[in-house]
């Protein structure tokens, strides 16, 4: 039976992933920072389990909103599913390199917004019903580290984050 999720679809996800870095307010952003908010991009109803500080608790009733692609939920295959989506994470953020919109550096990319065509732009506004949710993963969400007990990895589980360099 062929199903088809947006996760596996690599037109879908260079739309995202510009989406995301559009709305960053800074030029660079660690890859793994970036993979982590795409999958809560696609997954919105898993931000309830993330461990999000105390003053933004206020952004887990985003979990409501549920998935939009309407398939069956992910909860308890965190880390298999982000696992899975990791080649098509590649081939997007390869495909972007080639296209000169970013830059990939060892642990980090810099994007070049200038450098996007008007309608490739056009093509990345953001919907209303998603606005509330790229502003919480643009905003709240990149603004953790992503490295030690209290980084990103850390508080979403779904990367190893132990053996860290703080």
């Amino acid at each position: 039976m062929l199903v088809y999720h947006p996760a596996f679809d690599i037109y879908h996800g260079v739309l995202r992933i510009l989406k995301l870095l559009i709305s960053l307010p800074q030029e660079e952003v660690e890859i793994e920072k970036l993979k982590i908010l795409n999958f809560y991009f696609l997954f919105p109803e898993l931000i309830s389990q993330i461990r999000l500080s105390r003053t933004h608790q206020k952004y887990k009733k985003l979990s409501t909103t549920g998935n939009k692609y309407n398939v069956a939920s992910v909860s308890g295959q965190e880390k298999q599913v982000f696992v899975r989506i990791e080649p098509f994470n590649e081939i997007i953020l390869a495909y972007l390199e080639t296209k000169n919109y970013i830059k990939i550096h060892e642990i980090y990319l810099e994007f070049f917004a200038t450098k996007l065509p008007k309608e490739t732009f056009e093509l990345c506004k953001i919907k209303d019903d998603e606005k509330e949710l790229i502003d919480f993963l643009s905003k709240v969400l990149a603004s953790y580290q992503i490295r030690g007990t209290d980084g990103l990895k850390a508080r979403t589980g779904l990367l190893e984050f132990k053996y860290d360099d703080v």
